[in-house]
């Protein structure tokens, strides 16, 4: 068999040496193959053998090294896949700075660890380095120690090297066009629709615009989905398309409808989800299957807020609001400094003890854990588990080590000159906590006490303003503005708004659930706690779920930051079999 497998190979060598390699791959194994099929025994041992037998003839029947190489690669190159990344922030406002610095943050981790940057997809509403409230123009940071400390002669804010990823972070889709739809087409690589969209967008006075850029992976890739933004039960927020318009959103039925269509359609090999949201685990949890090689980690457990963090920070009296998100600086700190050692697992175990407010959740495949960071986040081919143990490339901006192509340090002026300026955005999009009560808090300790909304009390006398603190993230805005109106006497009308609005909700939901008998819901705070009544999530409850929203920020108000904190309490209607009419009813 072996003489007639080698008479095979060798009467078509010299022919195969001038075909397209696919070509010749197909006389060496299927020919072979086919004819001596009937003398093969059908177990898998001798078929491995044979196969293998046959890729060794054909590599040494070649008459040069050069066709060896080029086979060999030829073999090898389908064995390993390529690497994509979608990169969202689905908020806008000067107060939501934190999830554009953290998307700027994860892409100059990518683009310094030689991640294509064809395959990074950015999705950002672009209004906070040109914003007027911001005291660095055409800066962002993204923690408390890149905060500039010095100025030079001319009397600019010298800001550290490589803090500011700003500096070249791509956008793909901004404005009007970070909307739930696109980001579906993004995961569901649908061009088509996404290049229909983009040319719809920026024909009227709107801000915003895309290129059309969607996943094109394929079922040898390893795909990285990272989301910042604010979250409620079931949902993950993007800014409404226009001001004054309902507040946008994406379901957690909907996102797993279109992971299910990625899986149907081969579009991945693995998958990771990094979510940070408040109760971002309620996107998963009892819904992700296990068998689909995906893997997601959030910032926070089904039923509780996650925390901002770099917050009640001033510079020269102008102040900041919070500079990033503690689970995302943290797991962002983290894969900069051990990227090329550690696996997904060994990152959480760290980012699930440091985020020490806000309860770290992973769900799905957790075999995909297991493997290493460097094999999705940094350049090269997707191929497993990485041995590599060269920390070259990584990105700091801890203020000491100058990031590749920017130049080290640069100056900014210390008061923006008027041109043109984007204003702040007058009404906040979405966030979460489902414990988030409204109250005084207490910025130094993170702390809120129990009462109705009231005043949050922050203080700085410093040029530089003193040790940043960690608020809940539906406290977030209302620290910032409550601060700023202190300090400076600035945005005052948006703080009595937001005082205001925050009464309002409180109200509304409060005798919502008193008027429906439901006003008690306790629910454990565990990643994986089913909620009590138990009930299935299937379509009837989405369709009440996105029914009571719709009904609210037509009739109510749009939603916000803040009042996203109830979302829960429609979850528990819907589960709870109220009519819908009865629930409309008690709402308005």
């Amino acid at each position: 068999k072996v003489s007639a497998v080698t008479v095979c190979v060798g009467s078509r060598e010299r022919a195969a040496l001038s075909f397209p390699y696919p070509f010749l791959f197909y006389f060496c194994f299927g020919k072979c193959f086919v004819r001596r099929l009937s003398h093969l025994s059908m177990m898998m041992v001798a078929f491995a053998l044979f196969v293998s037998l046959v890729a060794l003839v054909c590599l040494r029947g070649a008459s040069s090294a050069s066709f060896s190489e080029k086979m060999h690669a030829f073999l090898t190159s389908d064995a390993k896949g390529e690497k994509w990344a979608v990169l969202v922030a689905g908020s806008n406002g000067w107060w939501n700075y934190r999830h554009q610095a953290d998307v700027c943050h994860a892409y100059q981790i990518l683009k310094e660890n030689g991640f294509p940057e064809e395959r990074i997809i950015t999705m950002r509403y672009d209004d906070i380095s040109d914003n007027y409230a911001n005291p660095l123009p055409g800066v962002v940071i993204n923690k408390e120690a890149c905060l500039p400390k010095e100025k030079d002669a001319a009397g600019n804010w010298i800001v550290p090297p490589g803090c500011n990823v700003e500096l070249d972070c791509a956008r793909d889709y901004w404005g009007e066009a970070v909307a739930p739809q696109q980001f579906l087409q993004i995961l569901r690589g649908d061009a088509d629709a996404a290049r229909v969209a983009c040319e719809s967008f920026g024909v009227s006075e709107s801000f915003g615009g895309c290129n059309g850029k969607v996943l094109n992976s394929t079922s040898m890739d390893h795909v990285f989905v990272a989301f910042f933004d604010h979250g409620g039960t079931h949902i993950i927020g993007f800014p409404p398309a226009q001001r004054f318009a309902p507040m946008r959103y994406v379901t957690a039925e909907q996102l797993m409808n279109t992971v299910d269509f990625m899986h149907e359609n081969r579009m991945y090999e693995h998958l990771i989800f990094y979510i940070e949201a408040c109760e971002s685990g309620s996107m998963f949890n009892g819904l992700l299957p296990e068998n689909i090689s995906v893997w997601a980690a959030t910032a926070s457990d089904p039923y509780h807020s996650s925390y901002a963090t770099s917050c009640g920070l001033s510079l020269d009296g102008h102040m900041l609001p919070c500079l990033g998100d503690l689970f995302s600086v943290e797991w962002m700190h983290d894969v900069e400094s051990h990227m090329r050692q550690e696996t997904w697992r060994e990152d959480f175990l760290i980012v699930e003890k440091d985020t020490n407010l806000s309860q770290v959740c992973s769900y799905g495949d957790d075999s995909l854990a297991e493997e290493s960071i460097a094999s999705y986040l940094t350049g090269g081919e997707a191929q497993g588990l990485s041995t590599s143990s060269d920390d070259g490339g990584n990105v700091s901006i801890s203020g000491g080590a100058s990031r590749a192509g920017t130049g080290g340090s640069i100056s900014v002026p210390s008061e923006r000159s008027s041109g043109s300026s984007i204003g702040v955005a007058s009404i906040g999009t979405v966030d979460a906590s489902a414990s988030g009560v409204s109250g005084d808090l207490n910025l130094t300790t993170g702390s809120s006490s129990a009462g109705s909304s009231g005043d949050i009390g922050l203080s700085s006398e410093d040029s530089v303003g003193g040790s940043g603190s960690v608020v809940s993230a539906r406290e977030a805005k209302m620290a910032f503005l409550s601060e700023a109106a202190a300090a400076r006497n600035s945005f005052l009308l948006e703080y009595e708004q937001e005082r205001e609005h925050e009464r309002e909700v409180d109200y509304i939901f409060g005798g919502l659930m008193q008027e429906l008998n439901l006003e008690h819901i306790h629910v454990p705070k565990l990643c994986h706690a089913k909620p009590k009544p138990p009930h299935l999530y299937d379509a009837t409850y989405f369709r009440c779920l996105e029914d009571l929203i719709s009904f609210f920020q037509n009739h109510c108000m749009t939603l916000s930051d803040y009042s996203m904190k109830y979302i829960k309490n429609f979850s528990h209607i819907c589960a709870s079999g109220v009519p819908i009419e009865l629930a409309r009813q008690a709402i308005g």
